[in-house]
């Protein structure tokens, strides 16, 4: 008895459709450019820290040097900061700004990390400009 192989019109069917898909996908030729690190980074940080996570005691913490962060750490760019009781945070930086901060992890190698310096006071909150009531031309009767 002879068996004869071949293939279901249903499976080359599909297969031949998949095997066209991958010719219509364009890939970009180069990569996107990483965003610029920020410059001030370590005024970002303890400014951040000031405002946004004020039940975390910063005074006397150091920041580590930027790294570029990877996959899938948020941001483009982290730096470690060691707090005063040796517990590190992971701040992660994207668009000139902090995104996040956390609990530094093992990924981080916050512990192996160099270029730690003192971190900065933060900035001072901007004072308010008074709003001056416009004038209401309605009441003018004249």
């Amino acid at each position: 008895m002879k068996i004869d192989r071949c293939w279901p019109v249903p499976y080359v069917a599909l297969a031949f459709g998949l095997s066209l898909t991958g010719c219509a996908i364009d890939l970009p030729a180069t990569p996107p450019a990483p965003q610029p690190a920020p410059p001030n980074y370590r005024q970002l940080t303890a400014t951040y820290f000031a405002s946004t996570l004020v039940k975390i005691p910063v005074a006397g913490s150091s920041i580590s040097s930027l790294q570029p962060a990877v996959t899938p750490q948020p941001g483009e760019w982290y730096a470690c900061l060691k707090l005063t009781n040796s517990d590190y945070y992971a701040v992660f930086y994207a668009e000139g700004k902090v995104a996040e901060a956390r609990n530094a992890v093992e990924i981080d190698r916050c512990a192996a990390a160099d270029g730690y310096m003192p971190l900065p006071p933060p900035e001072k909150p901007k004072p308010a400009t008074p709003v001056t009531p416009a004038k209401n031309k309605n009441n003018d009767t004249n």
